[in-house]
């Protein structure tokens, strides 16, 4: 009767251990799924601000080209011409054009803007 018992308690006690091993297991498993989402999401987030930061590059790019085709434009002129005062005045005018296409410093800025929110979300979802 002793030896039944004393097989019952190891029993009873590797099934406990197994329940409890097997609730450790899928506990991990939730929070791997979990981490794995959340490097999803960040990395949905990275390429989305990537996507964004490149589409306001191509549009100083075509900025720029614009401004470079005046420019070929401007200097066609200039070569049918050879008054001064047309001269300056072309030159006057390429000047004004190449203040307007001036991107640099407000490209920055923008892709400051658009950092911050990344840089924030990506502190957030560190694991």
């Amino acid at each position: 009767m002793l030896v039944l018992i004393n097989f019952f308690n190891t029993n009873t006690k590797a099934l406990s251990t197994t329940h409890l091993h097997r609730t450790i297991a899928a506990k991990d498993a939730e929070l791997i799924a979990e981490r794995n989402h959340r490097l999803q999401i960040g990395k949905q987030i990275h390429h989305q601000l990537n996507n964004q930061r490149l589409m306001k590059e191509i549009h100083a790019l075509d900025s720029r080209l614009k401004f470079v085709l005046n420019m070929k434009n401007f200097m066609h002129f200039l070569d049918k011409t050879n008054s001064n005062k047309k001269f300056n005045k072309s030159l006057d005018t390429c000047h004004q054009l190449r203040e307007e296409y001036l991107v640099k410093d407000e490209t920055k800025r923008e892709l400051t803007d658009l950092n911050q929110p990344y840089l924030q979300l990506k502190e957030d979802y560190k694991v």
